[in-house]
Order: structure tokens, then C-alpha cells, then sequence
């Protein structure tokens, strides 16, 4: 199987049993690894991401992503502060016969790992659970071991711009200056964060092409289209006016 293969496939039947079976009441997760191979490794084979090494999937969840990550030919590390995802995402990694450490880590503002240890670190669907208190600190702790000039992507991640909540679908939640329900995030809360990166995505249409890659079509590219025209305008890039958050942000090269 090569990088650029459309479908990714179950190579170790007795993984997939067990992995099927501690997720038979969450079927959504077992198929998300092929949801992100078919939405996400577009973008994750663009000129961005040409470079190979040692990745951080933080908040790695069932391991969908790292799977991914690891089949593209990244070094892959991936880390949960539960340890029954830790082993979901073992088990996703054996069914599919790729190579990826899974640790679990429960204090995500000291990581166990050197300064600037890796080139890539993705952060799927997980900063809009960190505990307001410590996202900053859990923000520091991601700069501090990336790379210089190294890739930090942030995807999936509910924008509280949105008036609709992209993961417990409630209404206007977002808008009310409580923490009773889930909530997104403001996309500045992340850039603001991440002093000094550019932002990969602003000023081009990358994301926008890598959305129709992925078989957006109709009405909703229609949309993406307009989107991507009001952010040029606003300065801004696509990725931080969809319903998930969407950023490439590369660390300064200093």
C-alpha cells in the first residue's frame, strides 16, 4: 500500500474482532479511521507536509489519525490521559498493521518528552475538552516539544463561532458565558496561543481544494466557496470559519 492508496484496509482479523467488540456500542468510532483517511489525508499529503519524522498525536482518542499518520510514513507517538482509549488505540494500530507507541499521560501540561522532539503534532477533536484553566498551560507544553519550523494541525475542533455545537449538536450553547455544556472554541484562542506560527492555510484556497478532493459537492462546496472568498477578505484563513476548526500553524524556524 503506498501513501496516495484511496482505501486503507484491515490487515490483522483477530485486532479487528477484539477492537469491534469493545466498541460494538459506539460504532461511529470504529469506522473513523476510514472517515479520516477519507477526510483528512488530502490535506496531510500536500507540499505542507512533505517532510517525515517523529509526530504527537495528542488526545490520539481510538487512534484514528495516528493510524493514519503512521501509514503515511510518520514516526507516530500517540498519547490519552485514559487508558482504555491507550489500548482502543493499540488494538486500531494492529488491525491495521502499521507501527505506532500509544502511552497514556495523565498530566498533559508536563509531557514526558524532550524539547523540540517532534516535527509534527496533530491535535484532533481535543483541545475544546481541555479544562479552560489548563489551555494554556497544555498549549505551552505542545510548543515546547515541537520542532522549530515544525507543523502543529488542529483539526476537528468545535468553533464556538458556530451557533450550533459541532459535537453535542445543541443550539447556542456556544453563545452563553457558562460551562454547564459543552462548548467550542474561539479560533483566536488557538492562534493567540501559538504566538509568532503562521498559519499555512491563509492568503490560498488549499483547504478549499482538499475539501473538494474529499467529495464535497452541491450546495456545500457552493458554501466553501463563499466561506473561503469572506476569509481572504477578513484576513483570516477557511479552517477558523468552519463548524470544526481547521488550522496549520508551523512554529517560527528560529
Amino acid at each position: 500500500m503506498t501513501s496516495a492508496q484511496a482505501e486503507i484496509e484491515i490487515l490483522d482479523a483477530e485486532a479487528h474482532a477484539e477492537y469491534c467488540e469493545q466498541l460494538q456500542d459506539a460504532p461511529q468510532a470504529i469506522a473513523d479511521t476510514e472517515h479520516q483517511w477519507k477526510l483528512t489525508r488530502p490535506l496531510l499529503l500536500t507540499e505542507i507536509f512533505e517532510g517525515r519524522g517523529p509526530a504527537l498525536e495528542f488526545g490520539c482518542a481510538f487512534g484514528a489519525t495516528a493510524v493514519m499518520l503512521a501509514r503515511l510514513g510518520w514516526n507516530v507517538t500517540g498519547i490519552d490521559i485514559d487508558p482504555r482509549r491507550v489500548r482502543l488505540s493499540q488494538l486500531n494500530a494492529a488491525r491495521y498493521g502499521v507501527n505506532a507507541e500509544f502511552l497514556w499521560v495523565g498530566d498533559t501540561q508536563h509531557l514526558p518528552f524532550a524539547n523540540q522532539q517532534f516535527s509534527l503534532i496533530s491535535a484532533n477533536s481535543v483541545l475544546e475538552y481541555v479544562a479552560a484553566e489548563k489551555l494554556s498551560g497544555v498549549c505551552a507544553e505542545l510548543d515546547r516539544v515541537l520542532k522549530p519550523g515544525g507543523i502543529l494541525f488542529i483539526g476537528g475542533t468545535s468553533n464556538r463561532l458556530m451557533p450550533r455545537e459541532a459535537h453535542s449538536h445543541r443550539w447556542l450553547v456556544n453563545y452563553l458565558p457558562t460551562d454547564r455544556w459543552q462548548q467550542g472554541l474561539w479560533p483566536w484562542q488557538i492562534t493567540t496561543a501559538f504566538q509568532g506560527y503562521s498559519d499555512r492555510l491563509r492568503g490560498n484556497d488549499l483547504l478549499f481544494q482538499v475539501k473538494r478532493e474529499a467529495g464535497v459537492r452541491g450546495g456545500r462546496l457552493a458554501a466553501l466557496r463563499a466561506l473561503n472568498a469572506l476569509a481572504r477578505v477578513a484576513g483570516t484563513s477557511l479552517g477558523s470559519l468552519l463548524p470544526s476548526i481547521c488550522l496549520v500553524l508551523q512554529k517560527p524556524k528560529q
